[in-house]
């Protein structure tokens, strides 16, 4: 262990003099333990007060006097190399937070166009929001009148089945002959007789309300005959003699004294809507294989078989009872 070179005692911990290589307790030393911690790598030229005074220097150096008594050394003075070392160091140091300093800037710019952003993100999620809850009132709107459409639909559904109805109703005393050529002065009232007397039907003029052609869709085609009975009864009675006498021998117009060998259908007087129903309940039974339609009563009726129910067709919808 070291001797001090003041006291001459041992120095477990002091001050080294770079110039003499003595080693002094800190208080023989005449600095304080925190000052010479603080001396960094000054501590390598630090002198002991004796050196300092000139006494340990060898004599080629120049002495120089200086107070006596104790010097604290965070006032001594450092070589121009240290200072200008020291000057260096702070010059990077503030270069270097001249950068961060620019990076700071850079983020609060950033972070200043980023409010602005979502600012502007706000005020758009704000105004899509405005627009969904419109929305969202428009499509309860829709749903309301949707059910309002679909109960009007089916309102109007049933006021065409009634329009349909009593128009069928008017005609419920009406027979429709087709197949008939046209001639000029030709006798209606006598050509229904006539067939109704070839089908073994006796009719008397008493019994029609009146006999008319009617326009037809093919204007190649002769105009069929709308007879009107004064009662149904007598209708369906005509209208049944005469399936009857078609379905043993056709009737033609040669068989009631007519030129040519056309044949004559009699059947009831449908509207428009029933016909072309009728026409699509044949086509449903031939793709179901039902092997019965017909129409009695103006009323369209349709049969898979000899065993199987009868279906009424009043309406399209009936159609998917055909299965």
């Amino acid at each position: 262990m070291p001797t001090c070179s003041k006291c001459k005692e041992q120095v477990a911990d002091g001050a080294d003099c770079s110039l003499c290589k003595s080693c002094l307790h800190f208080h023989c030393a005449g600095i304080s333990e925190p000052g010479y911690r603080k001396l960094g790598d000054r501590k390598m030229t630090w002198r002991c007060p004796k050196c300092k005074q000139g006494q340990g220097k060898s004599p080629s150096q120049p002495s120089t006097t200086k107070p006596s008594g104790p010097i604290d050394l965070e006032h001594q003075e450092i070589t121009p190399t240290q200072l200008m070392k020291e000057i260096k160091d702070i010059a990077n140091k503030l270069n270097s937070l001249d950068s961060i300093v620019e990076d700071i800037k850079y983020l609060k710019d950033n972070l200043t166009q980023l409010q602005k952003s979502n600012v502007q993100t706000k005020n758009v999620i704000q105004e899509l929001s405005k627009k969904i809850v419109h929305l969202e009132s428009r499509v309860k709107e829709v749903e309301c009148d949707k059910e309002k459409v679909v109960c009007l639909s089916q309102k109007v559904e049933k006021l065409e089945i009634q329009i349909q109805f009593k128009d069928q109703w008017a005609r419920l005393n009406n027979a429709e002959i087709k197949g008939v050529p046209m001639k000029k002065g030709e006798n209606l009232l006598d050509i229904v007789i006539s067939i109704g007397s070839k089908v073994d039907f006796t009719l008397s003029k008493s019994q029609i309300n009146y006999v008319t052609r009617v326009p037809n869709r093919d204007p190649n085609s002769a105009k069929p005959i709308i007879v009107c009975f004064n009662n149904r009864f007598v209708k369906e009675d005509f209208v049944t003699a005469a399936r009857k006498y078609s379905s043993m021998s056709p009737l033609t117009t040669i068989a009631i004294g007519l030129q040519g060998n056309n044949r004559i259908f009699v059947n009831d007087h449908l509207t428009a809507y029933n016909k072309t129903l009728l026409n699509k309940t044949k086509t449903v039974a031939q793709e179901k294989n039902f092997q019965f339609v017909w129409v009695k009563n103006s009323k369209i009726l349709a049969r898979k078989n000899t065993t199987s129910p009868i279906i009424s067709i009043k309406t399209e919808r009936d159609l998917q009872k055909m299965i």
